[in-house]
This record gives structure tokens, sequence and C-alpha cells, in this order.
């Protein structure tokens, strides 16, 4: 999950240029954007300056200067990097893969000015499509899909056309049927409350509210495969802050697993390989971050980590145990 927000993705980018395969330890990260794991190997999308690049076992992969990082995947062969770039006064999406040999991606044809937000559909190491934002401008998108087969992109169909209401964060998993569900925030009744929709069979449903219709702001939601179903964590306004609450996907329907604790937060991002999972939550306010691991009764806390470093932790579980590490 990215921690940049719709508008910040869309503006203030300059163009794309190549993509160079560097060895060596190279420079600490300014910003952690994501990270990913598989068969062991754990993958880092980081922002040093304007340069995006992906920090792998074996070295560096520098994307593009001035692209802005969005998201990343591991695969069996290496990794999946999508950014976002410009082009002619909107925003195009920019996609990069090592398998192992790094190369830049074709994406998805545009049918708007602006794609925004891009998430790989990911299916045990293998890449299996796209979702992405995409509308005339930033206050008007809708969410978007491609699969991806015999290395190549699909039709994209829409699964949330654009409706005039601004939509952020999507998120996308594939669970254990091979059914995919995805999840995003959208304004509606005057706040944000988390949609999502669902495609068992081919046909994606109509999007719907996860959790039930309330006036308060519902915002950036996390998601991952768990067990037959899914878990989903988002940020929402107690009345004084924001903390998380959850929900678990089961048979088609949700349901709503209350606040994952008294800690405020908004920003939950989930993390891990395909059957070892957690989930990182900033603690708003302070320089505590907590960890909890994905398990078959749902999200088990393991504490709270402090550091003064600004950059968003490692996560990584060594020996059967999940551990916070920190830039220094």
């Amino acid at each position: 999950m990215s921690c940049w927000t719709l508008s910040q993705a869309v503006r203030g980018m300059a163009v794309l240029a190549g993509a160079v395969l560097c060895a060596g330890a190279g420079s600490a990260s300014d910003r952690l954007v994501a990270q990913a794991s598989f068969g062991g190997a754990t993958y880092l999308l980081e922002e040093v300056g304007s340069q995006g690049q992906v920090r792998t076992p074996d070295g560096l992969a520098k994307l593009a200067s001035e692209v802005r990082a969005y998201a990343l995947a591991a695969t069996v062969e290496g990794w999946v990097a999508t950014a976002v770039a410009p082009s002619r006064g909107g925003a195009r999406l920019a996609l990069f893969t090592a398998d192992p040999q790094l190369r830049r991606v074709e994406g998805p044809p545009a049918s708007a000015v602006v794609q925004a937000s891009p998430q790989p559909v990911m299916a045990g190491g293998e890449w299996r499509g796209l979702l992405w934002l995409e509308g005339g401008d930033e206050r008007s998108l809708g969410v978007r899909m491609a699969e991806r087969r015999g290395g190549e992109f699909t039709d994209a169909v829409w699964v949330a056309p654009p409706g005039g209401s601004p939509i952020l964060a999507p998120e996308v998993t594939v669970l254990a049927d091979g059914s995919w569900l995805a999840v995003w925030s959208s304004v509606a009744g005057g706040d944000e409350d988390i949609f999502y929709s669902w495609r068992a069979g081919g046909a994606w449903t109509a999007p719907r509210r996860v959790h039930a219709d309330n006036s308060v702001p519902d915002v950036t939601p996390a998601l991952t495969a768990q067990g037959l179903g899914a878990i989903a964590a988002w940020g929402r306004f107690d009345g004084e802050s924001y903390r998380v609450r959850t929900s678990r996907f089961a048979q088609g329907a949700w349901v709503d697993s209350g606040w994952l604790s008294a800690a405020p937060g908004a920003h939950p991002y989930f993390v891990g390989e395909p059957d070892s999972r957690a989930l990182v939550l900033p603690v708003s306010g302070s320089d505590a971050w907590a960890l909890y691991a994905v398990d078959d009764a749902g999200l088990e806390a393991l504490g709270q980590w402090s550091h003064a470093s600004s950059i968003r932790p490692v996560a990584r579980r060594l020996g059967g145990r999940w551990n916070l590490e920190f830039a220094p």
C-alpha cells in the first residue's frame, strides 16, 4: 500500500526516464513506499529524492527519476513495481518487473487522461492482473481492472465506473477459491465510506459498503486474503480521533470484527508472504508502530515498537517471529 494520497500521486511529476539495474548496497531510503516478500526474499520499494528504486537481496533496481512509486509485489522470479508518470496533461501508469531481468511493461490502454493508484493482482507468486483508478480528472475517477495472460493485459473493464464522487486507496487480493476481491474508499452521503466489489465467476458485483452506513469518515482501507476469505482494516473517526476498524469477508459477505485496538491510527497496511501475513499500524501522535499477526482467528497483537525515524519500518518474520526493523 502507498502512503500517497490521490492528489499527491497525480500532481508534481516529471517525465519518466529509462530504468537501470544497479548492483551494490546503495544509499539509505528517504521513504519506504512498500515492501513485498516471496520464497524467503524481501523486496523494498523506496524513494530517494525523486528517484524510485527497488532494493533486492542482490542490489538496487533503479526505476526512473521523478516517477511517483506506488506499489510493489513479489513474484516467483522477482518482483513487480507500479508507479505513476505524467502524460499529456494527465497521468499514466508506469509498470516495471524483474523476472529476473529488469524491464518496463506496457500497461493497459487508457480511456481517460488520468490513471492512478495501480495495484498488481497476485496469486501464488504470479502476476495475474492490475487494478487502478481512471477518469477525466482526480475527482471523477472510477475503479478499473485488467487481467494478465501470457504476458499481456486483457481488455480493461470497470469495477466501479466514475460516478462524480472522489475514489481513493484501492486494494485488491485473490482469495483461496481464485475469486478477486477489491476495496476502496469513496465519498457517499457526505462522508467517506469503504466500498467493495467481488469477482466470482467472471463478473464483478455492484459496489456496496463493507460496513453499515454511518455519518463518520471511513478511510484508507488495507486488504489481505485470510483462510477461505479476507480481512479488511481501515481508519474510522470515533468522534475524537481515527482508530482502526476491521471486518472479515467470508462466503460473499462481510462480518464486522470491531475496533482493532484503542490506539489511534488511520493508515494500516499488510505485509508478508501469502501464507504468513502481518498488519502494521503507525500509531497517530507518537513514534510508535503496532504489529499484528494474521491468523485463523483474525489479528493477533504482537506489541508496539517505538523509534524516532520518520521512515516506515521493514517488517520481517525470522525464526517464526515477526519484528520491525527501523532505519538508523
